[in-house]
């Protein structure tokens, strides 16, 4: 074979935007490495990467079913060390509020309470618009991977779906990865040119995965809050994202501002709702029992409506710790009257 016996030496440059603090690597074999596993196992995962998830539906608390699309043990191993080698070591931008460690919905819905203009924006499905196309370019363009490597990334990150246009491939909802894809695909398709637009008109702007939240501290004219939904909107339009009109909010002081499973006007709290929704299902617990309650309910179990209670309880200490002690007193009650530990 005479190519062995060329005296020339190929050198590999490494892309002078990539991110030197990232694990490099230059093809199949040098990725495998990086994470650990023989390349023929990655070039599988990649292959045969449909028949790696079992596929699930959910219902949506807006009604419909939402598809989860849940890795096997081994493409998700795979994808845990794309998130702890490559994701997680790059800096979150403030306005990203989901899957980032110590931010949560109280931290994002703080930047917009007490503001007497409030508007809230949901990007319809969210997940499965974030495409292969999209995840390969993030890793080429902004972190300086060769094309080849990041379509493998892409492929690992990705599941193929039937649409009405062909199989495409998208964000699986239920893969680890997931979470920083989109945060990261959506920033620079979407934060980046929106920070802008919201510079010029002095809003302030989070994005809570698919929740879109801009407020400003003086109650605009409806011609310029007009005006500035219209920016907002092309860029949403442009980016290849859809807007739910359905969920679109323009609510101002005066009015209950709702963000994030929250109201806002003053400062975060529970919905008034929410809480004496859960109030009355604690005191039917105490009175029927848990069992029975679950029973009427449609729930599998007393214990697994204990644990909903529980989780619920949980939530609301991060937003009010006071109403939600209330809350916990009156669950333990009910538990101590049916003998629960």
């Amino acid at each position: 074979m005479p190519g062995y016996h060329k005296n020339v030496l190929e050198i590999m440059d490494v892309n002078p935007t990539f991110n030197l603090e990232l694990p490099y690597a230059f093809d199949n074999t040098s990725l495998a490495y990086r994470l650990g596993i023989q390349t023929r196992t990655l070039m599988y995962l990649i292959i045969k990467k449909a028949e790696h998830y079992k596929i699930h539906t959910i219902p949506k608390k807006s009604g419909g079913m939402r598809v989860i699309h849940a890795p096997s043990d081994r493409i998700k191993y795979v994808q845990s060390k794309v998130l702890e080698l490559i994701l997680n070591k790059l800096e979150y931008p403030p306005c990203i509020g989901a899957y980032v460690q110590g931010r949560t919905t109280r931290s994002v819905a703080e930047v917009h309470s007490g503001k007497p203009l409030l508007i809230v924006i949901d990007l319809k499905d969210f997940f499965p618009s974030t495409r292969r196309a999209w995840i390969r370019q993030f890793f080429n363009k902004k972190l300086g991977y060769p094309h080849n490597v990041s379509s493998l990334l892409a492929d690992l990150t990705t599941v193929p779906i039937e649409t009405p246009v062909g199989v495409r491939h998208v964000v699986p909802q239920g893969a680890p990865t997931s979470g920083a894809v989109c945060n990261w695909v959506a920033h620079y398709k979407l934060d980046v040119p929106i920070l802008v637009v919201c510079a010029k008109y002095g809003m302030a702007y989070t994005r809570y995965a698919d929740d879109l939240a801009f407020s400003h501290t003086e109650r605009l004219d409806r011609p310029t809050t007009d005006a500035f939904l219209k920016e907002i909107e092309a860029l949403i339009k442009t980016s290849g994202y859809r807007i739910n009109y359905k969920k679109l909010r323009v609510v101002r002081a005066g009015r209950q501002q709702r963000l994030l499973g929250m109201t806002i006007n003053e400062k975060p709290n529970i919905m008034r709702m929410q809480a004496r929704n859960l109030r009355a299902r604690i005191y039917h617990c105490k009175a029927k029992g848990f069992d029975q309650v679950a029973t009427e309910m449609g729930i599998s179990s007393g214990n697994t409506l204990r644990m909903q209670i529980e989780g619920l309880i949980s939530y609301y200490h991060m937003i009010n710790p006071v109403r939600a002690g209330k809350l916990k007193t009156q669950l333990v009650e009910a538990k101590v009257v049916h003998g629960i530990v």
